[in-house]
């Protein structure tokens, strides 16, 4: 199924027909954009990662209750970026990377807190890191 909603993501950036989405978030330690859909029905979320004008990624999630998971799958490498985070503030935040090719997956960047903020809000960024796998 990742693969699937992967490959539709990416087809829609790469042809130029990227919708607008329902909301842009950030990360202040990467200056990476995440376009996130919500479902509300479902509580999917449903977007891309954007580093340098570029496509980084597919994003998926859910949201249950207070609280928000979505992951990154960066498609040029063998990494993903996972958060976790409360709804709706964005508020007490974490992150970590994994591994996507080990089992069980290793960490290429620990957990830690994350200073998540919505993209209007005049986030400034302290990285040109992408979170990323290296």
């Amino acid at each position: 199924m990742r693969a699937i909603l992967s490959a539709i993501v990416a087809l829609g950036f790469m042809t130029g027909s990227a919708q607008a989405y329902d909301y842009c978030v950030a990360d202040d330690a990467y200056a990476t954009t995440l376009n996130v859909d919500y479902d509300t029905v479902g509580g999917y979320l449903l977007g891309e990662a954007i580093y340098d004008g570029s496509f980084l990624g597919v994003i998926s999630g859910e949201v249950r209750g207070s609280r928000g998971m979505f992951s990154i799958d960066y498609m040029s490498s063998s990494g993903m970026r996972w958060y976790s985070f409360n709804v709706p503030s964005l508020g007490d935040a974490e992150t970590w990377g994994t591994f996507s090719d080990t089992t069980p997956p290793a960490y290429y960047d620990g957990p830690r807190a994350a200073t998540m903020s919505f993209c209007a809000d005049d986030v400034e960024v302290i990285s040109t890191a992408s979170g990323a796998a290296q």
